[in-house]
């Protein structure tokens, strides 16, 4: 083990030590007990199989919210529309759940198919306002999640509203064929891990191995070396977007087809701003 590896170590373990003290401090001050809080939180989140795999249901959206957000860290882009992606890939998901293809057996990777491909979209549509018209990111990405947010209201309540009622609650639930397909009694939904695993395995090998990465990296640590060794920044500015868009929207398709099984209003749930702090 290097240096370089044990002061991660150390760095990790401070950070730990600090997260640990001011918590346990900011609940003495509310007047109760660290250690029964902290015991709380673990066993609503492990204490039965059922509550593990509820906690493997909301670990799927953040983490690949969090995976995301590194490709477009790497650039030096705050991607804060992340959140907008995320709504347009539950919009995709939503799109075949509701088409001739929901009794399907192969709905749920075309579901992936076009999840992804309208987050990647979203993203696009960001990194355009920022290449082209120097609209800086933080700016288009919210105005384009307002969007899509008001997009998932029309669609609640206009073409995919509930029959005979138009309601704020979601959509119909989604045909089950249309599910992503679980494992044993508990559904523990064993693809959609198996697929986070593989994205950040391929994260992992992008930034770190490929030349795109460490271009892409070069990008965001410092913009004025791409004129030096000659490549265009902006367009790694797009590959960023579309592939931190594409990730969103998959995880906007696991919310839509694997927690809620319908489209909801708030289908985001936040995991794209709490996935920043991650």
């Amino acid at each position: 083990m290097n240096e370089f590896e044990l002061k991660n170590i150390y760095t990790a373990a401070v950070q730990i030590f600090l997260a640990l003290l001011l918590s346990s401090l900011i609940i003495i001050l509310l007047g109760a007990s660290p250690i029964d809080v902290f015991k709380n939180i673990f066993n609503g989140s492990f204490g039965k199989p059922e509550k593990i795999v509820k906690t493997l249901l909301i670990f799927l959206p953040i983490s690949l919210a969090s995976l995301a957000l590194i490709i477009t860290f790497s650039t030096g882009l705050w991607n804060i529309g992340i959140e907008g992606q995320i709504v347009l890939g539950a919009i995709g998901a939503t799109v075949v759940a509701k088409s001739f293809l929901s009794d399907n057996a192969m709905s749920p990777l075309f579901q992936i198919i076009l999840g992804i491909s309208f987050g990647s979209l979203w993203g696009l549509f960001c990194a355009f306002l920022k290449v082209k018209f120097n609209v800086h990111e933080i700016f288009g990405g919210l105005g384009l999640y307002f969007v899509g947010s008001g997009a998932i209201i029309y669609l609640i309540l206009g073409p995919w509203s509930k029959e005979g009622i138009a309601s704020t609650s979601g959509t119909d639930i989604f045909n089950k064929a249309s599910w992503f397909p679980t494992f044993s009694e508990l559904n523990i939904p064993a693809l959609p891990i198996f697929i986070v695993a593989i994205i950040l395995i391929l994260s992992i090998i992008f930034l770190g191995f490929t030349k795109a990465g460490l271009k892409l990296k070069a990008t965001g640590t410092n913009p004025e070396s791409t004129e030096k060794f000659k490549f265009n920044s902006g367009s790694y500015i797009f590959i960023a977007f579309a592939i931190t868009g594409a990730i969103a929207g998959l995880a906007g398709v696991f919310q839509a087809s694997v927690f809620h099984h319908k489209l909801v209003p708030s289908i985001s749930g936040g995991y794209g701003f709490l996935s920043i702090l991650i």
